[in-house]
């Protein structure tokens, strides 16, 4: 126990941070304030279109506070904690779309810091997914909610750039493109 109290304390000593999501189920996770989210469509027959959304059920974030600078930033996903909410598109996308088993996490490294002061910005940053790293924006929202200040994100990717398999069947496209988002709560 003293072990961990005096690493918590040198953690905070030098404003290092750390914080691990966990969600029990899609709808915990689509009803938290604080999510990782994934939005695309899919159309049917060639004329049907549906949107779908998907939430990761646990994810950690690291991150070092300089000033009124976020640096260092971090994020881990499970890949296998992804959630569509609908069993037989979530097991298409463990075994053959994201291959959980072998690329069990998906990783986030930003290359540039977040100014506090800045309520609207770009961080540039690395994500690998399935081995495959490459150079990402997003679009970053500081927001007041309540006592807290949020962090709000937005980025699009492209599921061929990064080598993943077409998620798609016979009678259903899937968009290549995909919009992720997200919102954590700020330690102060």
């Amino acid at each position: 126990m003293k072990i961990l109290i005096g690493l918590s304390s040198f953690l905070l000593l030098f404003n290092i941070y750390g914080k691990e999501y966990t969600f029990s189920s899609y709808e915990d996770a689509s009803k938290g304030k604080e999510f990782v989210k994934f939005e695309s469509e899919s159309t049917k027959l060639g004329f049907i279109t549906t949107s779908f959304d998907g939430y990761a059920k646990k994810f950690n974030i690291d991150y070092r506070r300089d000033g009124q600078s976020l640096k260092d930033i971090q994020v881990t996903i499970k890949a296998d904690s992804f959630d569509t909410d609908n069993s037989s598109r979530d097991e298409k996308m463990y075994e053959e779309t994201l291959s959980v088993k072998k690329y069990p996490e998906i990783k986030f490294l930003a290359l540039s810091s977040i100014d506090l002061n800045k309520q609207r910005q770009q961080v540039k940053g690395l994500l690998k997914v399935r081995n495959v790293e490459k150079d990402i924006i997003i679009n970053v929202e500081l927001v007041a909610d309540g006592e807290w200040k949020m962090i709000l994100g937005k980025t699009k990717l492209s599921l061929k750039n990064f080598s993943v398999p077409d998620p798609s069947i016979a009678i259903a496209n899937v968009r290549d493109e995909f919009d992720i988002s997200f919102k954590v709560r700020l330690n102060e």
